[in-house]
């Protein structure tokens, strides 16, 4: 009787601990938000993504328009908080 109840036991944590581990692999599979410019040909300003640092966001910004991604981009504060986290907005 009790190695029944391991063999359940042991059946059911197997179980769990792999849908636990195959959950935070299909998420991180998805796109992230706010890196597609949405649909082809729109124009405007989009949010592309979130940085820490200023010159991370101007180099992500500059690598972007050499590489024809967008024409324009700005650097925009984040946070109520002063160098905080800034925003960089693309223009397609």
């Amino acid at each position: 009787m009790r190695i029944r109840k391991l063999l359940v036991g042991v059946t059911l944590g197997s179980a769990l601990l792999v849908g636990g581990l195959a959950a935070p692999a299909q998420a991180a599979s998805e796109p992230a938000q706010g890196r597609t410019l949405g649909a082809k040909g729109a124009l405007g300003w989009t949010l592309y993504d979130y940085y820490f640092w200023k010159s991370d966001c101007n180099w992500a910004g500059q690598a972007g328009k050499s590489n024809g991604w967008w024409t324009r981009y700005e650097c925009k504060n984040g946070s109520w908080v002063p160098g905080d986290d800034y925003e960089l907005w693309v223009y397609n």
